[in-house]
């Protein structure tokens, strides 16, 4: 490691921001404004076993009534991850709840509803098993239910088509893995084309599967130069019981270039609530550095590798 990467990988936060848009196709549009209608939340105003936070990040959105909510990773010096959760009405005030800490590192709390029940589906990548959480009492009591797969797996999503369960989950060997299932809490079967994406630009989940004017979009994080860089959308052509296919859509959605995520944005999540689309992301920057200049150590870093 150069001095440059020293001093430009050091001192690092993850932030968070939230915005709005009353047309969904925008968020994908190269000259979408990610700085207007938006509100940004910082580590510094969140804490763990009493010590300020330097990671707020993976953020999740959820809408239940009128209530709209925001799981995420958040995280202190020494101590492992957690998942949190912030609620609003308003898009203005916002509350925090602490939900889930276990003796291993939590991060990326896939939230979903399946038959009338609320569920989480977190990393846990260091228990070396995925597991499924059912909220018995929503926000904040949380019982596990069911280890879907036994294995180092990072970043996993469930989507559900005409009645069968697809997996997207990373391996310990950084490729993309797909598995399905026609039973939630059943036998899962690695699918006949995993897996689906070896390569580290695009072989890491950066949200939840996403449905947009009738296509269907896989978000990936990529880590090929450094973890947490930027994000790429892929669209999903082809998805069934034998077949997957998908191609690259966009190449570098939301780039860092803002105070809140100078050194890259690794996750996205989108809802619609009260008739507009709400836009989660997150950001990587140096607390010690201005953009400009992370910008300029970032080029040198590269140069020199």
């Amino acid at each position: 490691m150069s001095i440059f990467d020293k001093v430009l990988f050091s001192g690092l936060n993850w932030n968070m921001n939230v915005l709005t848009t009353d047309k969904p196709e925008e968020v994908f549009d190269p000259g979408f404004n990610v700085n207007s209608n938006n509100m940004l939340f910082f580590p510094r105003n969140y804490s763990s076993g009493g010590k300020v936070c330097h990671t707020i990040s993976d953020p999740f959105l959820y809408a239940k009534g009128d209530t709209l909510y925001m799981l995420f990773e958040k995280q202190a010096g020494g101590d492992h991850g957690q998942i949190s959760m912030v609620e609003t009405t308003d898009l203005i005030h916002w509350k925090e709840t602490a939900i889930l800490k276990e003796p291993f590192h939590l991060s990326f709390p896939f939230i979903f509803e399946h038959q009338g029940k609320t569920y989480l589906l977190p990393e846990t990548y260091y228990s070396s098993e995925i597991m499924l959480y059912e909220f018995e009492r929503f926000p904040d009591k949380l019982k596990k239910v069911k280890t879907l797969l036994t294995g180092k797996f990072a970043d996993s999503v469930l989507y559900l088509q005409d009645g069968l369960w697809f997996l997207f989950t990373m391996s310990e060997a950084h490729e993309q893995h797909l598995y399905t299932s026609s039973d939630l809490f059943g036998a899962w079967t690695l699918h006949p084309q995993s897996p689906i994406c070896s390569d580290q630009r695009y072989s890491r989940n950066a949200g939840a599967i996403v449905q947009l004017n009738g296509r269907l979009f896989r978000v990936a994080q990529d880590g090929s130069h450094y973890y947490g860089e930027k994000l790429h959308l892929m669209e999903i052509i082809q998805l069934t019981e034998s077949a997957y296919s998908e191609r690259l859509e966009q190449e570098n959605l939301f780039p860092g270039r803002y105070s809140w995520n100078s050194l890259g944005t690794h996750h996205l999540s989108l809802i619609e609530y009260k008739n507009k689309q709400v836009v989660a992301l997150d950001g990587l920057i140096n607390k010690r550095l201005t953009p400009r200049l992370a910008a300029w150590l970032k080029k040198v870093c590269f140069h020199f590798r």
